[in-house]
Order: C-alpha cells, then sequence, then structure tokens
C-alpha cells in the first residue's frame, strides 16, 4: 500500500483513492475519466508497476469498493455485505454477540438511532451481567437486521456546500444520536451524510437536559468535524444555545464552560428549530411514524426558527513574535531563535479609579517584554519567501495577488476557499496564518520549545498551532 501511495501520491484525493492494491478513480464524464486512467497509467509506467486487465473494470457508472456500492446517488452498503448481517443466527455466548455487534457496528452510520436499537444487546456486554436471552434481546436482535436491510442511501459530501448537523437527545432511551445533512440543489431538499448516535454513560445519565443538548451538539461536532466549516449550521430545539453571552459563563458549570470555549473556535452558526417543528432529531431518539418522508425542504427550514453565531471574543491576527533576551547557557542558545508562538493578548479595557494614572489595563503584560521588530519581521519575511516554493500556497498566493479572477478549476476553488491575502502574507479562515512548508518545522519547535512555551504533549501542542496557524494536511 506504501509503494502504491507513493507512486500516484500526485493524484490521491483528486481522482484517485487507494487502499493496499486496490485503485479507485473517479470522474465527471468519460471523457475526463479516460484522461485520469491514462495519467494513472504514465505513473505506473515510471516506476515499472503493471495491472492485471481481467481484475480491471473501466467507465462504470457504479462501483463496488470496500464494501460499498458508490453511484451518482450516493454511497449505500452492498447486498454481499447485508447478507453476512442477515444470515447471522442468533448468539448463544457473549463472544458471538461481540462478533455479531461488530459487523453490525459497520452500518452504523446507514442506521439512524443505531444505539437505541442495540442497546438491549450491549446490555448483555456488561460487566457482572448474566448472559440471559430475553425477549428484548430478540426483538432487537430482528429489529436491528431490519434497519439494516433498510438503510439509507448517504449523499457524498460536496465541500463547496455547508453542512448541516441536527442533534437530540432521549433521556427515556438513554442515547444521543443526530445526523449531518447537506442541501441537494437539484430537489431543495437535504439529504443525510451520515448518521450517528451513542448510549449516555452512567456519569452522562445524570446531566441536565440542558446540559444534554450541549453534550449531543459537542459530541457529534467532533465525531463530523472533518464535514463542518465555518459557514455549517446546528439546528437545535434550545433556544437559550442561540442566546450565549459572555456574561452568561458565570452561570454556566465548568464543564459547559469548556463547551461553549471549543465552540466558538469553529465559529458555527446555532440555528433554532421548535421542537414540534424538529421532527428530524425526533426520529433518532423517539422514532415518529414516517419520519423518513418528513426531512423538510430548504423552504420550509427559513420558515422554522432564527440563527445566531455563537459570541466569539476578537481576537487580534496571529504574531509569531521572538523575545529579545540574553542567552542564558545552551538551552538558551538552542531556542534563542525559535519564534514565541503566544499570541499579542487583546486589551481588556478594564477601567481604573481616577488618580492611578492609568486608563486601562491589559489583560496580560506582554509590553512588558522587549519585542524586537526586526525579529519579527524577518519570521514574516521567511514566510513570504517560503510562499515561493510552497506547492500549496504559490498557486494561491499567484491567484489572489491578480485581483481575485474567476478559479479555472473547481478543485482549485475548493482550495481559495477561506484564503485572504494581507501584505503578502495568507491566512485562513480570518486570522490563521498560512505557514509555508519551510517554516513549519520552525514554527513548531517554536510552539513546544521555545522560551516561553509550557512543553505541552502532542494534543495540546496540535490545538495551539492549529487555533492560529494552517497548512494544508496539518
Amino acid at each position: 500500500m506504501h509503494l502504491i501511495m507513493d507512486v500516484l501520491r500526485p493524484l490521491l484525493d483528486k481522482y484517485v483513492v487507494v487502499f493496499i492494491d486496490d485503485v479507485l478513480v473517479f470522474s465527471r464524464t468519460p471523457e475526463e475519466h479516460i484522461e485520469h486512467i491514462n495519467q494513472v497509467f504514465s505513473l505506473l509506467k515510471e516506476r515499472r508497476l503493471y495491472v492485471k486487465v481481467s481484475k480491471c473494470a473501466w467507465l462504470w457508472t457504479e462501483a463496488k469498493f470496500l464494501g460499498l456500492v458508490v453511484d451518482e446517488k450516493g454511497v449505500r452498503p452492498s447486498h454481499k455485505k447485508m447478507q453476512g448481517l442477515t444470515e447471522f443466527v442468533q448468539p448463544t455466548d457473549r463472544t458471538s454477540l461481540r462478533q455479531f455487534l461488530g459487523l453490525a457496528n459497520w452500518f452504523r452510520r446507514f442506521v439512524p438511532r443505531f444505539s437505541f436499537l442495540a442497546g438491549p444487546l450491549t446490555f448483555l456486554l456488561q460487566r457482572n451481567v448474566p448472559f440471559e436471552w430475553k425477549t428484548a434481546q430478540s426483538r432487537a436482535f430482528a429489529e436491528l437486521k431490519k434497519a439494516v436491510q433498510q438503510h439509507a442511501t448517504l449523499a457524498l459530501p460536496d465541500p463547496s456546500k455547508p453542512v448541516i448537523l441536527v442533534p437530540d437527545v432521549s433521556q427515556s432511551a438513554g442515547a444521543i444520536g443526530a445526523v449531518a445533512l447537506q442541501k441537494d440543489c437539484a430537489t431543495g431538499r437535504y439529504r443525510p451524510l451520515a448518521f450517528g448516535s451513542r448510549r449516555l454513560t452512567s456519569t452522562e445519565a445524570k446531566y441536565r437536559v440542558r446540559e444534554l443538548e450541549f453534550l449531543a451538539i459537542v459530541h457529534f461536532v467532533k465525531v463530523w468535524r472533518h464535514f463542518l466549516s465555518s459557514d455549517s449550521e446546528i439546528w437545535t430545539d434550545h433556544q437559550s444555545f442561540t442566546n450565549f453571552s459572555h456574561r452568561s459563563f458565570e452561570f454556566c458549570s465548568l464543564r459547559v464552560r469548556c463547551w461553549i470555549e471549543f465552540m466558538q473556535e469553529l465559529g458555527i452558526t446555532l440555528k433554532y428549530i421548535p421542537g414540534r417543528a424538529n421532527i428530524i432529531a425526533d426520529a433518532f431518539s423517539r422514532n415518529p411514524p414516517a419520519a423518513r418522508q418528513l426531512v423538510p425542504s430548504s423552504a420550509e427550514v427559513s420558515r422554522m426558527g432564527r440563527a445566531q453565531r455563537l459570541p466569539v471574543r476578537p481576537r487580534p491576527l496571529p504574531k509569531a513574535v521572538l523575545v529579545s533576551v540574553q542567552p542564558v547557557g545552551s538551552l538558551g542558545a538552542e531556542y534563542a531563535d525559535l519564534p514565541d508562538l503566544v499570541p499579542e493578548i487583546e486589551e481588556s479595557q478594564t477601567p481604573v479609579r481616577e488618580g492611578d494614572g492609568q486608563q486601562s489595563r491589559t489583560g496580560m503584560e506582554l509590553q512588558s517584554l522587549t519585542v524586537s521588530t526586526t525579529q519579527s519581521q524577518a519570521f514574516f519575511d521567511a514566510c513570504r519567501r517560503g510562499y515561493s516554493a510552497d506547492p500549496f500556497f504559490h498557486p494561491v498566493l499567484q491567484h489572489l495577488s491578480q485581483q481575485y479572477p474567476p478559479a479555472p478549476t473547481p478543485d482549485f476553488a475548493l482550495r481559495l476557499r477561506g484564503m485572504s491575502l494581507r501584505a503578502g502574507l495568507l491566512y485562513f479562515e480570518g486570522n490563521r496564518l498560512c505557514v509555508p512548508r519551510s517554516q513549519q518545522g520552525t514554527m513548531i519547535a517554536g510552539v513546544h520549545s521555545s522560551l516561553h512555551a509550557a512543553h505541552f504533549g502532542m494534543g495540546k501542542t496540535y490545538q495551539k498551532v492549529a487555533s492560529l496557524y494552517y497548512w494544508p494536511k496539518m
């Protein structure tokens, strides 16, 4: 797999997908498809790799790949994959039950309310619970098979369109669920990209309703983060979520405060949908009749409620500044030239009593540090020089320097999405500085090991970098 991916790397994720030694080429038209196949053959020929014609299929409108059937309508499980589940005999012990649930779990994204349906079965896998197959388990076993047979066909994600996330909670079922939707321009209706659900833990089951609703939002935002962007929406039937303010922080628990801060970083719009109209979410937790036919059109949604973004604390543009200090010993000499990635802190404008000789104080006195303007400018200049040698950012820089002409191809239009040019520097989604490949190593080392870094672990270091900087596939 590593060899094939290395050979076809210039074409990966553009119109080629590789799994081990299986290569899938997808195109919009037959003419474009033939051209793509020729390019794949050219790369294989350079490395003297050959394909077996008897194992190849050409110009198919429907492809079976990794147990999935992919066509212009979307993605669905193959008949052979479903047959293995529907013919599974009733489990007689924990081992066979785990095998069944492991196979059924593969269909999770195609089945609404999966966790609710599988609840009586997963209950038998708990510690200190005897394996006693009763009526509830037989019913769940049959309903889960039936739900897989009546699976939904999932739409193929379109990165140029916003994604709608619809979560909901059922305390009676002890589960949360959600669906990711995207508008079909041809019909004006919303189609599912994926379904999700999970059972609540014993601790989560004690949360208040408001916290459970927020838990569902945060959980599925994390699950489908690769689908979402700043223009995505979350439809919720909890109106208070659209009225968050900085003052309301003091009335929230620490857990909810962390969730609010997480959502603020994403800038996703929260849209209030009255409970009586939120029939999509109810389908996951309460299973109303004919829920599949109740997916609203875009016109119906626009009449349901109002939308509001979570208030985002204004942040300045990230500045990779270097602190001018005298190095002490070998440690100071080693990291003296690394950028300190602590951003300039905004002024809090805290009023001071008369006579103090001040009108405002900053939240953190970074001004007490002696900042070298020349060193900071040197880092920015290095980024500007690095763009010219970066295969991803150089075309973007050239395009934006020409006063935003139309994008030549749809793929390039996706690359331009969220990009802006200011003073010769590229920014992504507003304030995230685009770092060329030549400066990424220096920047990461600065985040983790500079004089003002805290030597965080991998997770926190990544969060710190991702909040201020950007490069593809980071």
